[in-house]
């Protein structure tokens, strides 16, 4: 239980032995104003809906694959460059470019935070770089930040918080959601704690995931959770001839909580001096 006080000076609570709040457990933020809140464990402050003007319909971070506020996930087999698409869309979010033909990026750009656990700094920089060059645009600092992680999400939820508010991120990319949860995919209690987790953020949440082997199965490999708690599920097939310098993807949306299923999309992936 880590306890991190963010009263104001002249609040009386003290967070000593013997403090009732402290058999509060999982505790991970404790705020005070006549009352204790523990964030993430009660929610946010209560809102009357009435007072919300003129509410859009679903918005997206990159239409259609990331709707604004929610938590999407992209699933396919291993080896079927979906990383590469994580990439590409974190770059049409920060630097507000269709890398994807026909995809939009109606929203006001933003930094993404890439927490990556399955490739490197220096691969995700190079798979940055090459989608960059392939649209003829230059780099910028500040867009695309990373971090390689071990742990599961949940023990780095305080940290992560701080660190999305702090630089003003607007899309997490979590690859993968397998390792995000310890390889406990199959486990509701520690898939469950995870949406819990990366909810709180208050972001746009991109997952990526595996299929599952079943394929009468619907969404990623694991309990049923990844299919229900996912606001936005996309699927993705990839054909490769071997030799060939050319992939070609096919994305069918799966799940829309809140539109109607997109049409199936395709694309043509190439790879050489840039990528394109």
């Amino acid at each position: 239980v880590m306890l991190r006080r963010l009263c104001s000076d002249d609040c009386a609570l003290d967070l000593a032995p013997g403090c009732p709040y402290l058999s509060l457990e999982p505790l991970t933020r404790l705020s005070h104003q006549n009352s204790v809140r523990v964030e993430g464990l009660v929610g946010d402050d209560l809102v009357d809906l009435s007072v919300i003007e003129n509410p859009p319909p679903a918005q997206y971070s990159v239409w259609p694959f990331l709707e604004h506020g929610e938590h999407n996930i992209i699933a396919a087999d291993g080896g079927s460059t979906k990383s590469f698409m994580a990439m590409a869309l974190a770059v049409s979010y920060s630097y507000k470019l269709p890398v994807m033909p026909g995809t939009t990026t109606p929203l006001e750009a933003k930094p993404t935070l890439f927490l990556d656990y399955e490739s490197s700094s220096t691969t995700q920089a190079w798979r940055r770089r090459q989608l960059l060059r392939g649209m003829g645009v230059a780099e910028q600092a500040g867009k695309i930040f990373y971090k390689k992680m071990y742990s599961p999400i949940q023990d780095a939820s305080t940290e992560l918080y701080d660190t999305i508010h702090s630089r003003g991120i607007g899309l997490v990319v979590i690859d993968s959601g397998s390792r995000a949860v310890g390889g406990e995919t199959s486990t509701e209690n520690m898939v469950i704690p995870y949406f819990n987790a990366v909810a709180s953020w208050g972001v746009t949440i991109l997952t990526i995931a595996h299929k599952a082997k079943d394929k009468e199965s619907k969404g990623p490999a694991g309990v049923a959770q990844w299919w229900n708690q996912a606001r936005n599920y996309w699927e993705l097939v990839k054909d490769q001839t071997p030799g060939q310098n050319e992939v070609y993807l096919s994305c069918r949306h799966d799940k829309a909580n809140d539109e109607s299923l997109h049409n199936p999309l395709s694309f043509r992936l190439e790879f050489g001096e840039h990528i394109k």
